[in-house]
């Protein structure tokens, strides 16, 4: 017990290192334009994570510290403004060191039940833990449009209301219908133009999988390239403006 307890202090006292929040928010370009005020806050939403999350490495990966802060830290911006409740369900996150493989079962249309081995660099088990590849999801100066742990943890913010239905839990009926409203004609004009090919607005055919994909996808959008997605689904990026200020949150 007390070679545990000397264990977790020392950990806990890497995690909350000057240093180490230093290498991590000069890692990502994503808290470039956070102020000091902003980036103190951040921290402390990290570390209460850390604090409640269990981290766990498989196929040989190390958690370090730095791996497990600067996850928290990204994960974290998303709820810099709703609070750390919007979390609270999130108990696990694992990081493999590269894609990992994971079993499915799906339906099709007419009830016939396929399964199969699916090469993965995410996934967001509904009401489980959050999985990573390190490999995708580590820190890049200048991030691509697509973001790893912002897609993961988008989709633990739209299982809130129960089901992942690309909704995240609003304040009142309006604001839920104004959101399906917005939300369904952007992902119909996205789909048809993956169709058609007649007009390419930048996201891949993933987007379009599903309503909850596609809430995730604009979530990293939203992020990383804001300006991009405010271009192309203005509606889109002023709902999630709202969103994430903590202004249609319940």
């Amino acid at each position: 017990m007390v070679k545990f307890l000397r264990r977790t202090r020392r950990t806990n006292d890497a995690l909350a290192s000057d240093k180490l929040w230093s290498q991590v928010l000069a890692s990502s370009s994503l808290f470039d334009d956070l102020d000091s005020v902003r980036r103190d806050d951040l921290r402390d939403l990290a570390l209460r994570f850390c604090a409640s999350v269990h981290f766990s490495g498989a196929h040989g990966f190390q958690v370090t510290p730095f791996v497990q802060l600067f996850v928290a830290a990204t994960a974290c911006l998303l709820v810099l403004d709703l609070g750390r409740q919007h979390f609270a369900h999130v108990r696990t996150v694992i990081l493999y060191p590269e894609a990992f493989v994971a079993y499915r079962e799906e339906e099709d249309d007419i009830g016939i039940v396929h399964s199969g081995y699916e090469a993965l660099d995410g996934e967001s088990i509904e009401q489980g833990a959050v999985v990573l590849a390190w490999k995708e999801a580590r820190p890049r100066r200048h991030d691509a449009p697509t973001n790893l742990v912002l897609h993961e943890f988008a989709h633990k913010l739209d299982e809130r209301t129960g089901t992942c239905d690309g909704m995240p839990a609003l304040a009142s009926r309006a604001l839920r219908t104004r959101w399906r409203k917005v939300f369904g004609e952007a992902f119909e004009r996205l789909c048809m133009s993956l169709e058609e090919r007649d007009d390419d607005l930048g996201f891949d055919d993933y987007a379009a999988t599903s309503p909850s994909e596609f809430f995730a996808v604009c979530v990293e959008r939203f992020f990383v390239c804001p300006q991009t997605l405010r271009t192309i689904f203005p509606d889109v990026h002023a709902l999630l403006a709202a969103y994430f200020a903590g202004k249609s949150v319940v």
